[in-house]
């Protein structure tokens, strides 16, 4: 009889969610600065939180992908006490960098400023608006994703499409 009863209490704990079965992470992204000069020299420090779905920090080694529409960032990190920490390198160019970091389905950004340095001729900006349904970037090749009601634009245009890929690099963008 005894061993129906183990067999039971196993089959009941396991019925209950642990800490290492939770679904979703919590992240919180931050810089100890959010300007810099344009001199593709400043560095701004990138700090991640990632906690788990009780809010408690992820176990040491939890990889976090960071990525930057502008400038160099030091990706990917892991964590150490539930903090990923990088840099972000400023571009030559000024203009705002957005940064994103992504753990598991989890993402977070925010915005760095880099200015232009006394003397340069600022260059026009290229400010472009993306959304959509799903959207993925691939730091490696600077290309942006976009599926399920695409739309991409900017003052001079807007374009709509089921999905589209904007290559950051060749300013290029293919959509269908």
């Amino acid at each position: 009889m005894a061993p129906i009863l183990l067999l039971a209490a196993c089959v009941l704990a396991s019925a209950f969610p642990t800490r290492a079965d939770a679904v979703g992470l919590g992240l919180r992204i931050t810089s100890d600065r959010d300007r810099i000069p344009a001199d593709g020299r400043s560095q701004v420090a990138i700090t991640v939180e990632v906690t788990d779905a009780y809010g408690a920090p992820v176990p040491d080694g939890t990889r976090v992908h960071l990525a930057t529409t502008l400038g160099r960032i030091v990706s990917p990190v892991q964590t150490v006490g539930g903090l990923a920490q990088s840099v972000l390198t400023a571009a030559h160019t000024p203009g705002i960098a957005i940064v994103s970091a992504m753990a598991g389905a989890s993402r977070a950004s925010l915005q760095v400023e880099f200015l232009p340095q006394p003397g340069s001729r600022r260059p026009a900006a290229r400010i472009l608006a993306l959304s959509a349904k799903e959207i993925s970037y691939s730091a490696d090749k600077r290309v942006f994703i976009a599926m399920e009601n695409a739309e991409l634009s900017s003052e001079a245009l807007s374009i709509s499409a089921d999905g589209l890929q904007y290559d950051m690099e060749r300013n290029v963008v293919c959509a269908q």
